[in-house]
């Protein structure tokens, strides 16, 4: 079934298709605390492996491939080729785990109604900047998972945004009311992520997700209370990133704390089959 919404814009399409392989390696790198945190709301929220798991907007396959060497069943569909043919070439080097790749929009998904146990939505929803885009692709990922099964959303937010612009220009040259207001960047100097992506704040997207059929229960950033320094993570022994990531979700868990994060994680359960997602 094709998708009668417009295409994804460009700066999106280009952000993942440049240096695929370098974008893999850094976020590996440079983000350690955030992916430890990251893997244990994971483990915590979804089910017992084997469960069958859609990854959504899975890029080219790091948490696809995580969940699969744990033991589940991951399909993962993303809307850009290039990311779709790295996922491929990756998950062919690994000896085949996946259970299927696709070309897919989030918006339209090409899964059976109910098919899945769990879901992950980590990029669509910051590259949607249209509210009923968001909540279709949420709605699709409430219809493909079974009732009472997990859907887990990933968001960046407006004060992340905010923090890693003045960092990367040392003055406030930019539209920042529009950045808190909107949740948009449209400064053409500003870094292609920046422009490419919609900030969300918490409540907003915990929102978004009750109108979608979708009951949240947990809300937690997930990248400490300085994301800027997991760079110095890069060669440090498990320990202590270890250390860093169990402080992150000790802070990510503050409702007070939540909306300083730059990454948050929402925790999601499909209500019923009466939910918006299956109408």
């Amino acid at each position: 079934m094709a998708s009668s919404f417009p295409p994804v814009g460009p700066a999106v399409t280009e952000l993942y298709t440049t240096d695929a392989e370098r974008r893999w390696e850094y976020r590996e790198s440079v983000f350690r605390a955030e992916g430890y945190a990251t893997r244990a709301v994971l483990t915590a929220a979804l089910p017992q492996p084997p469960a069958r798991v859609v990854d959504i907007g899975g890029g080219s396959g790091r948490w696809a491939q995580w969940l699969a060497s744990r033991g589940h069943e991951v399909a993962l569909a993303d809307v850009v080729p290039a990311a779709v043919d790295e996922a491929r070439a990756r998950d062919a080097s690994l000896g085949r785990r996946l259970a299927s790749i696709e070309l897919a929009d989030a918006r339209c998904l090409p899964w059976e109604t109910s098919s899945a146990q769990a879901a992950l939505l980590f990029g669509p929803l910051y590259h949607l900047h249209d509210r009923t885009e968001r909540l279709r692709a949420l709605s699709e990922a409430a219809r493909v998972v079974a009732p009472g099964g997990v859907v887990v959303v990933q968001l960046l937010t407006r004060t992340g945004a905010l923090r890693s612009l003045l960092r990367l220009t040392g003055d406030i040259n930019f539209d920042w009311r529009r950045l808190l207001r909107d949740g948009v960047v449209d400064d053409p100097s500003a870094p292609g992520l920046w422009r490419a992506t919609y900030w969300q704040q918490p409540e907003e997207a915990a929102r978004e997700c009750g109108e979608a059929g979708l009951a949240v229960e947990v809300l937690r950033g997930v990248d400490g209370p300085a994301p800027d320094a997991q760079a110095g993570l890069v060669d440090a022994p498990e320990a202590v990133v270890e250390r860093w990531g169990e402080l992150a979700l000790e802070l990510g868990s503050d409702l007070a704390l939540i909306a300083t994060a730059a990454t948050v994680l929402v925790v999601a359960r499909v209500m019923s089959l009466d939910s918006p997602g299956r109408r």
